[in-house]
């Protein structure tokens, strides 16, 4: 019996190192980029407008969140002018993220992030060239709380080769 107890409290504290979302800092989320692996932005980046195998186009999202339950979370990605003002329809994803991995910079320990989500651009010829804003909700499924993040960036067309 005391073995199955001693046994039971390894495996709760094994499992509290590995991974879920730190609910213990305040909601926090970071806008990214990059098709297969996370990419930061800055104010004043280029944001590539890339045509997609289906003829849509889009902007490569990423995200990192932590002081969110993460576990069940929407993100939401728009799009917007320099005035602010919406220039599409956002993107929305519900999903759960995966542990960030803590031997990359930047992640923290209970952080979490998805990478490679297409931010649809419904007519890229209105965007092109112009400085917009990037702007990322994160919102968990608990209803606990939300975290915004925002650049400001030229988009750009992404050629192919």
């Amino acid at each position: 019996m005391i073995r199955g107890a001693s046994l039971a409290a390894l495996i709760v504290l094994a499992s509290a190192g590995c991974g879920g979302p730190n609910l213990d800092v305040e909601p926090w989320c970071q806008l990214g980029t990059g098709e297969v692996e996370w990419v930061p932005m800055f104010d004043g980046d280029e944001a590539w407008v890339v045509r997609g195998i289906q003829g849509g186009d889009h902007i490569w999202g990423s995200a990192r969140v932590t002081g969110l339950d993460w576990t069940e979370i929407t993100l939401i990605f728009e799009i917007l002018d320099e005035e602010g003002f919406p220039v599409t329809d956002s993107s929305r994803l519900t999903t759960s993220l995966t542990q960030c991995p803590r031997s990359m910079e930047g992640c923290d320990p209970g952080m979490g992030e998805t990478v490679g989500f297409p931010i649809l651009v419904e007519n890229p010829s209105e965007i092109v060239g112009d400085d917009i804003i990037l702007r990322l909700t994160a919102a968990d499924g608990s209803g606990r709380s939300t975290a915004t993040d925002e650049y400001a960036v030229k988009a750009r067309r992404a050629t192919s080769e």
